[in-house]
């Protein structure tokens, strides 16, 4: 949750000083903002389950939510086209 705060306050940042990003950062962020950590913390309370930090802490539970991320990301990418998101 705190890469998806930190992340939506970079964003924040960014469109408040008309910064321009190139690629490769506006990728990093949209990866933090894209929604994937609360929607972890959302299935985990409609399930009912509490799942001790450790879980979530595993390598192996990283490297999944890495790759949710990024493929969150190619998906929104694919669907507004390479220049949809990046001229906003």
């Amino acid at each position: 949750m705190n890469d998806y705060v930190d992340g939506v306050v970079g964003q924040v940042n960014i469109v408040c000083s008309a910064e321009q990003s190139d690629e490769q950062n506006f990728l990093a962020l949209r990866r933090k903002t894209i929604g994937a950590g609360p929607c972890f913390a959302l299935i985990e309370y409609f399930y009912g389950l509490d799942l001790p930090d450790e879980v979530f802490e595993h390598p192996a539970v990283q490297r999944l939510d890495e790759l949710a991320r990024e493929l969150i990301v190619m998906w929104v990418m694919t669907l507004l086209g390479p220049s949809g998101e990046l001229t906003k």
